[in-house]
Parts: C-alpha cells; sequence; structure tokens
C-alpha cells in the first residue's frame, strides 16, 4: 500500500498449502508458495511483478514429500525454501531451481515410506 491506498489487487486461481504457505519479497518481484487447487499436496512457486502484480511463472515444486514450506525467505540473490526433505534455492526472476540440498535423514525416510507402501 502507499498511505492506506492498495497499490494493487489481485486474485490468484491458486490455493493456498495444505500446512501452510510463503511469500517473499525480493528484486521486484513477490514470490509465492502455493498450491494447486485441485491438489493442494502439489506445491508451486508462484512469480509476481512488485508494482503490477501480474503474473510472471509457475514452477511446480517437484520430488517433494509435501508442499509445507518449513522455511521460505530470500537473502539478496534467491529465493530459499525449505520442505520436508530438500533445501532448495529458486531465481527469484525466472522461478527456476538454481540448486537443491537433500536433507538425507528426511529423504530417507520419505523414499522408504513411499517404498514399503507400493
Amino acid at each position: 500500500t502507499e498511505g492506506s491506498k492498495p497499490i494493487w489487487t489481485k486474485e490468484l486461481p491458486y490455493a493456498t498449502c495444505t500446512f501452510g504457505a510463503g511469500i517473499a519479497v525480493i528484486g521486484g518481484k513477490i514470490v509465492l508458495w502455493a498450491a494447486e487447487p485441485a491438489e493442494r499436496d502439489k506445491g508451486l512457486i508462484v512469480g509476481l511483478d512488485e508494482a503490477t502484480g501480474n503474473q510472471l511463472y509457475v514452477t511446480p515444486v517437484t520430488d517433494s514429500v509435501t508442499n509445507n514450506p518449513r522455511f521460505f525467505k530470500s537473502n539478496s540473490k534467491y529465493v530459499l525454501a525449505v520442505s520436508w526433505d530438500a533445501l532448495r534455492a529458486y531465481d527469484p526472476a525466472t522461478g527456476a531451481e538454481a540448486w537443491r540440498v537433500w536433507l538425507l535423514a528426511a529423504a530417507a525416510v520419505a523414499r522408504f515410506s513411499t517404498r514399503t507402501a507400493e
């Protein structure tokens, strides 16, 4: 808002995640951790232009056991997200995943659980 007036408003076609959501502002972008409306367990990274609210990109969060971001913050270069199984860094300009570090204990449990359920 500028003073008490909104700069823009926008209704997005995404849902909040099942267990939480995230928002980060970096480099003129607003980056959201959201979810598919019909499948709220599938996370998405959504980028908006800070000045206009126009949607710039949508990136599915792949290889994740849950859509719940436990940590979602920006540093001077990336938007950092920790879900249950990994720490991921996203480029705020494009939404592309820049790098990922698996959290081994959580990833091992998730893979074991998936295999035993099959």
